[in-house]
């Protein structure tokens, strides 16, 4: 737009802002949610592992909070 009229007025600056602002703050959001879905696999994984070796009766399976 900047570039056909080479002048905004404030509705536009503010759009222009309000749209950049929603942008930035949706990438944050993805990225928070790729980031959690990244810990429920660990934690998943985690406790798979747990309970796959209180299952077999093992005193220490590899996790240090176990030994």
């Amino acid at each position: 737009m900047l570039r056909i009229k080479r002048t905004l007025d404030w509705a536009e600056i503010d759009k222009i802002i309000v749209e950049f602002e929603t942008h930035k703050a949706l990438a944050a959001e993805r990225k928070r949610r790729a980031e959690w879905c990244e810990r429920e696999v660990a934690a998943s994984r985690f406790r798979a592992e747990c309970d796959h070796c209180h299952g077999l009766g093992q005193i220490g399976c590899g996790n240090r909070q176990h030994q």
